[in-house]
């Protein structure tokens, strides 16, 4: 298995986690909690690059729009419920930032 600083993107994670081949439940357990918390960084970090990022575009053409907090939602997967916090603005539907941020994600 080769020695990872910084995983950058989800797929990265996954192919990490499947090299360590962990058998033991103990393990099993502490590598889904580190997967799920690495994962939640990489998400979250997106959706408020993006937030971030539509903010700063709309706000040269005049139209005003600026953040108003977080909201929180589960995401189930294969290594378990991962509970994020979702950034909202006061224009844009939260479901535009995290189909942006989906797509932000995959591509990366």
């Amino acid at each position: 298995m080769r020695a990872a600083g910084v995983l950058r993107s989800l797929p990265q994670a996954y192919k990490v986690i499947k090299e360590m081949q962990l058998t033991d439940e103990a393990w099993e357990s502490e590598y889904r909690q580190a997967a799920r918390v690495a994962i939640k960084r990489v998400i979250e970090g997106a959706m408020r690059d993006r937030s971030s990022r539509h903010v700063e575009e709309i706000a040269d053409p005049g139209e005003a729009d600026r953040r108003n907090g977080r909201f929180s939602r589960h995401l189930l997967t294969e290594i378990g419920d991962i509970a994020l916090e979702v950034p909202r603005t006061r224009r844009t539907s939260a479901v535009e930032v995290v189909r942006a941020s989906r797509t932000s994600c995959q591509g990366r």
